[in-house]
């Protein structure tokens, strides 16, 4: 449950931890940093299906071009006081409240991000409502992409999402939530995302070592071998921890 957009603390992380999804694979991983990728993991690995520019660099270089903000943290809390409907043209704005009804669109859908600025004579816009909108049009933007490819690879509930954009920016992560839950979908945080690449690296790099081991064994099978394994002195290949042995003399 996210707060309302003037409640929103800018420093908050995450709320009530919740449950993986059962099953969890195949799950889609959505990494939001200066720009977006999307990878599906599943039982084989993982592949990159699709990515897009836009993402947390271009929020923060528009806002710097358009706004008062020279830093991140000054863009979150300019954001954090706006509101995106002052220069966002809505569903509610093209066919208002009764054609949205018949339509079976949210009147608050975003239309056209900046829509509103793009009328004559509409040009002055606060340094906050921009912010905001700039912000809500990097997030739905990850959203729509996130969901067509989690239709394509049936796990509209297993959506997880990842990225430096996203730390300590509630506002970003409340948006996609309920940018993707009205697609039909659902968004997961992860709460240590920040370890993701460092665990992936040592992962590959381990992988990547072990590897190596076995090919050399493979190519020199007359060069002597590495020492049997006893059960108690492990030996430079086994990947299981040396068997301790009890002191009998105590």
């Amino acid at each position: 449950v996210y707060k309302r957009q003037h409640e929103i603390d800018i420093g908050q992380r995450f709320g009530e931890p919740a449950r993986w999804p059962e099953p969890l694979l195949p799950l889609l991983l959505v990494n939001v940093g200066s720009g977006v990728s999307c990878l599906v993991v599943n039982k084989e690995g993982y592949t990159r299906v699709g990515g897009t520019a836009l993402g947390g660099a271009s929020f923060l270089g528009l806002a710097r071009a358009l706004t008062s903000a020279t830093t991140y943290r000054e863009a979150l809390a300019l954001a954090a006081r706006g509101d995106s409907s002052e220069v966002d043209t809505l569903v509610e704005d093209i066919y208002g409240s009764t054609g949205c009804v018949d339509l079976g669109l949210p009147p608050s859908l975003t239309a056209a991000s900046f829509g509103k600025l793009a009328r004559q004579g509409n040009r002055a816009a606060r340094d906050e409502d921009v912010c905001r909108a700039l912000l809500e049009m990097v997030a739905q933007s990850c959203c729509v992409l996130a969901r067509a490819h989690a239709a394509q690879w049936r796990c509209q509930e297993r959506v997880f999402f990842a990225g430096g954009f996203l730390d300590e920016n509630p506002l970003a992560r409340a948006t996609i939530a309920n940018s993707l839950k009205s697609l039909g979908g659902k968004a997961h945080f992860l709460r240590h995302s920040d370890f993701l690449g460092a665990l992936g690296a040592t992962a590959h790099a381990l992988d990547h070592v072990h590897a190596h081991k076995v090919t050399q064994i493979m190519n020199n099978p007359t060069e002597p071998g590495p020492p049997k394994d006893d059960g108690v002195h492990g030996s430079p290949t086994s990947l299981r921890p040396p068997r301790k042995t009890a002191n009998l003399d105590r």
